[in-house]
């Protein structure tokens, strides 16, 4: 279990990138270092050994166990391979049962072991938004997202359980235990909620910016940004159809439609 170790150890850096960084923008320095840890070996065996059959077990009954028709497993796989994901590390894709806790809203998740589509969702919108919807996905398993904040709540509840067991040993605090331990748990409870909080905003923008780029094709990022970002909540750090279009533009001023919806005969 070395490397679930050394997982754990990178706590200190991604909350301290957590609380200096907010909604750091993916290619600035912090950026960069935060996508090193998600994609680092450590967090890569962790996802794949731990993480990925513990959410099997538990999520995928509720999330969705039946694999996807071949036309989205082709996505799939384009999309990962496109970010430049090795085929060992590749997930399937499932559909989202109705029986979701998720809201019908969320068109697509990638957790630990696969990605889940909701294909009555889908059927509403073109088939070059899906194309740009599944490298956003695909852009979660590549850094490992998933796992990351998975990581971040099982370091919040370990320190804070071995910080009170430790606290407890001290007499006077043990005979005050409602001075010291209720608001340092309070305490520990409300910050671990904010770098959760700040790492989805950070990983978000960055699978909405590094999806929309891999797609080469500005009418593809068009339909992203018009269809989808109405189900998208901005605050929670998805680009904006505003921000969407720039990028649309870019690329539009480089020519390049190079997907198989809008390639020139």
């Amino acid at each position: 279990m070395n490397y679930l170790t050394k997982a754990l150890c990178t706590l200190i850096i991604t909350s301290t990138l957590t609380i200096i960084g907010g909604e750091q923008d993916y290619m600035s320095t912090a950026g960069k270092l935060w996508s090193a840890i998600g994609q680092s070996k450590a967090i890569t065996l962790f996802r794949k050994n731990v993480h990925a059959p513990i959410t099997k077990a538990l999520l995928s009954p509720y999330l969705g166990t039946k694999k996807a028709n071949k036309e989205y497993q082709k996505l799939g796989r384009q999309a990962q391979f496109a970010l430049g994901i090795p085929e060992k590390d590749l997930v399937d894709v499932r559909y989202k049962t109705f029986r979701s806790f998720l809201p019908r809203t969320e068109t697509a998740i990638a957790t630990a072991d696969a990605i889940y589509v909701d294909d009555y969702v889908l059927h509403q919108l073109p088939k070059d938004a899906w194309r740009t919807l599944m490298l956003h996905e695909a852009a979660h398993v590549k850094y490992n997202d998933d796992s990351m904040q998975a990581l971040h709540n099982i370091c919040a509840f370990g320190i804070t359980a071995a910080l009170l067991t430790r606290m407890h040993k001290n007499a006077f605090i043990k005979k005050h235990a409602r001075l010291f331990s209720y608001p340092f748990a309070a305490t520990t409870f409300t910050l671990s909620y904010l770098m959760n909080t700040k790492f989805k905003q950070f990983a978000e923008r960055r699978a909405d910016t590094a999806a929309c780029y891999a797609t080469q094709c500005a009418n593809c990022v068009n339909s992203y940004g018009h269809h989808i970002s109405k189900y998208n909540k901005n605050d929670m750090g998805y680009l904006t159809q505003h921000e969407t279009d720039a990028i649309a533009r870019e690329l539009e001023k480089k020519q390049t439609y190079s997907c198989t919806y809008h390639k020139p005969l």
